[in-house]
C-alpha cells in the first residue's frame, strides 16, 4: 500500500481490526520513510466481485453501503438493548429518539425495556384478596 503523503510504497501495518461483521478489514499503517500514520479499510473480496460482476453505479454502492452501514448500527443498537442498556442511553450515544430504538427493537422482535423486566406499560391494578 502506498503512503498517502509521500507515496512510499514500503509501508508497515500497526493494527488490523475486522469492521463490518468480517466483511472488510481496517488497518493502521506507518510509512517508513516519512512516518506518516494512516487507515486503510480492505473489502472482502466477495463483496468487491459482486460489486464488479454486476457493474453497479456509484449510486446503487453507495446506496448499499449506507444500508450495510445501518444494518451494523442496527445490530450494535439491538446488542445493547438485549444487554439492558437503557434507550435513553443507547440514543444519546447514536444520536437517535428513544421513539426510534424503540421501532429499531420492535421491528427486530427485541421486546422492549420495560417488556424486559416483566413491567406493563399501564399502571398495575391492585388485586384485592379476601
Amino acid at each position: 500500500m502506498n503512503c498517502t503523503q509521500c507515496g512510499n510504497k514500503e509501508t508497515r501495518v500497526l493494527e488490523s481490526r475486522p469492521m463490518s461483521e468480517g466483511i472488510a478489514t481496517r488497518r493502521r499503517r506507518a510509512c517508513g520513510e516519512c512516518g506518516n500514520i494512516f487507515s486503510s479499510i480492505e473489502v472482502d473480496d466477495y463483496l468487491w466481485e459482486t460489486i464488479k460482476k454486476y457493474a453497479l453505479s456509484e449510486s446503487h454502492i453507495n446506496a448499499m453501503k449506507k444500508r450495510h452501514a445501518l444494518h451494523v448500527r442496527n445490530t450494535e443498537i439491538l446488542a445493547l438493548l438485549k444487554s439492558g442498556e437503557k434507550h435513553s442511553v443507547i440514543g444519546s450515544m447514536y444520536g437517535l429518539s428513544d421513539g426510534m430504538i424503540s421501532t429499531i427493537a420492535r421491528k427486530a422482535g427485541v421486546p422492549s425495556y420495560a417488556r424486559q423486566r416483566g413491567l406493563s406499560a399501564e399502571s398495575p391494578k391492585k388485586v384485592k384478596r379476601k
